[in-house]
This record gives structure tokens, sequence and C-alpha cells, in this order.
């Protein structure tokens, strides 16, 4: 190996060693700062409100060494894109670490431990989004392809315990164990730790680029189209989608009192037009905002879907669709069309398939 190829080396060894002290500071201060939230600790969150300076520091030293090292060695290849990606990942990072300060000033807002409940579920999302931080940093560190993929696929767990976590701070507030202000802390706590994960899941992404040139896949929405009976228009806006956005979109129809089969004309209607009926008959309407909690997108053709459910997940989207009275179909197809286009080029864009 040339003094140059050794030079190069001892440069791109001592980036990844700075990245993988860096990672564990963070992660560290993640799970104090959980620590610090569920025990109403103000002495704990003040001194990683505080430990957040020589994290920037360390933060803006190695994207210094990133720029000297583009200038030193002018990479090209894969050097280039674990030089891009390190600087992509730092800003993750850093965000991280803002995310841990943000959770620490909240808590000074806090005089009181929260109830069991929310301690235990505070808990178990900081437990996920702490893990999915920390093999997301090992698996860049590694270079593990395989890791990556894997996190990338449990980081859409939190969302699903976030509902939880969103339920017992309502009921905590109804009930006085709360006061607004604390609710209101515990909200932001909540958010943030959310976004750990999702700074998690874009180290994994960039993982993936700096060691196969893989970039990451556009994003699958899942959109549930809701009528009456399940029978008529959301089971016609479904077929429309599915053969219309099959890479862009998963999509599923149901009704707020589920038909007990699909209406003949729709189904004759849909068949001359080259649209394949999924299913035996219509599908309930998912029962619990878990449920829902699965799609992106909740269309309403019905109306009123709204004051039929308990409540809207929090990153889930209800939208009614206005559509002209009338029971002629190929209006009301091409209607459902135009409304399905739109909707899937704002989610993806205009080349969305």
């Amino acid at each position: 190996m040339s003094h140059y190829e050794l030079r190069l080396q001892a440069d791109l060894d001592k980036i990844r060693g700075l990245m993988e002290t860096l990672g564990n500071d963070v992660q560290s201060a993640v799970h104090s700062a959980v620590e610090a939230v569920v025990d109403a600790d103000q002495d704990l969150a003040a001194s990683i409100i505080l430990g957040d300076h020589p994290i920037n520091r360390a933060t803006r030293d190695l994207d210094r060494r990133c720029h000297a090292f583009v200038a030193r060695h002018l990479p090209s290849a894969g050097h280039l894109r674990f030089i891009s990606s390190v600087m992509r990942i730092l800003v993750a990072v850093e965000r991280t670490g803002d995310y841990a300060v943000t959770v620490c000033r909240e808590t000074l807002q806090i005089n009181n431990r929260p109830t069991p409940e929310i301690i235990k579920d505070i808990r178990e999302v900081g437990a996920k989004v702490e893990q999915a931080f920390a093999k997301a940093m090992l698996s860049f560190v590694k270079g593990d392809v395989d890791l990556a993929r894997e996190s990338v696929e449990k980081t859409g767990e939190t969302r699903s315990e976030s509902t939880n976590v969103f339920e017992d701070l309502a009921q905590a507030a109804e009930q006085g164990s709360l006061t607004t202000r604390e609710a209101m802390a515990l909200l932001v706590v909540l958010n943030r730790l959310e976004r750990v994960g999702d700074q998690a899941k874009n180290i994994c992404e960039e993982t993936v680029f700096a060691t196969t040139g893989e970039t990451k896949h556009p994003k699958v929405y899942r959109v549930l189209f809701v009528d009456h009976t399940g029978a008529r228009l959301a089971k016609m806006a479904e077929c429309i989608a599915r053969k219309g956005f099959p890479e862009s979109g998963e999509f599923s129809s149901a009704g707020i009192e589920p038909a007990a089969e699909f209406d003949p004309q729709v189904a004759s209607f849909l068949d001359e037009r080259g649209h394949s009926l999924q299913g035996d008959a219509p599908t309930g309407l998912a029962s619990s905002l878990k449920d829902l909690a699965d799609f992106h997108v909740v269309i309403d053709l019905k109306g009123g879907l709204r004051t039929k459910l308990e409540g809207i997940p929090f990153h889930t989207v209800l939208v009614r669709w206005e559509l002209t009275p009338g029971d002629e179909l190929e209006p009301l197809y091409g209607q459902l069309s135009g409304y399905i286009r739109e909707l899937m080029e704002t989610l993806r864009g205009e080349d969305a398939s």
C-alpha cells in the first residue's frame, strides 16, 4: 500500500472512529433524557442540556474533517459516497441531540412524575427509538447493510406505540392528574422521541447508499377508501387506484356498515374496464384507532365519517371527497379517477405510477 493510500485510509478510520464516539454520546443523551422525564429529574435534565455543547463541537469538528478529506484526497466512487453520507448523517445526529435537549427542556416544565401508565408508555417508546438509533449508527460504522435494512423495517413500530401515549395523555388531563401545561410538555416529549426514530431511519438509508450506492425507494402510501357499505364507491376507488398507481400506494376499501356482497352492477362495470375485484365481500371499517393508524390517508366517500369514529390517529389524514350526486357509474368513475390522480401526484409527485 502506497503512502497516499495509507494516509487516505488513516483519515477514513479517524472519521469513522469519531462518528462512533459521537453516536454513543448522542445515544446516551437520548437515554438520559427519557430517564429525566419519567423521573421528573430536573437536575439530570439540566446536565443533559449543558452536555449538548460538546456534542455540537464534535459535530462541527467532524464536518470540518469531511471537507478537508474532500480537498486533500479528491475522492471518487465509494470513498466519495462514504464522506457525503457522513456529512448528511451528521445532520441527523445533531438533530437527535437537539431532540434530547428539547425533551429535557420540557422536563423542566414538569413538577411531578407522570402517571404510571404514561411512564410505561414513554419508557417503551424511548427504548425503541434508542435501540433504533444505536443500531443505525452501528450499521454505518461497520458498513453492515443487512443490519441497516433490518433496522429500517423496525423504525415504524414506534408509531403504533405513540397512539397509546396520546390516549393516556388525554385521559390523564381529563382526570386532572396532569395539568394542561404538563400534558403539553409530555406531548412535545413524545413528538421528539418519534423524530429520533425518523433520524435513525435516515441514517440506515445513508448506510445502504454509502455501502452499495443504492438510493432509497420512494415511499409507498397506504390509502383506505370508505363509504357506507363498502360495496360501491369505495370498491370502485380501490380498483382505480390499484390499477393506476401500483408502485405508489397500497389501497384498501371498507364500509361503515359493510354489505354482504359487492354491488353486481359495480362488479360488472369494473370488469368491463379491466379491473379485478379482490375479496369475496366488502370489509368492515377498522374498529380501533390502532388499526386506522396503519393508513397514511383515509378517504371519506360517504360524508360524516369523522362522527362515526372515536378519533383520528395522529399520523393519519382524513379527507372527504365531494362527488356529484347520482347513480350513474360512468361520471362517478371519472370523478374518482381525477381525485385519485390528484391525491397520488400530491403524495408522490407527477411521476407517481
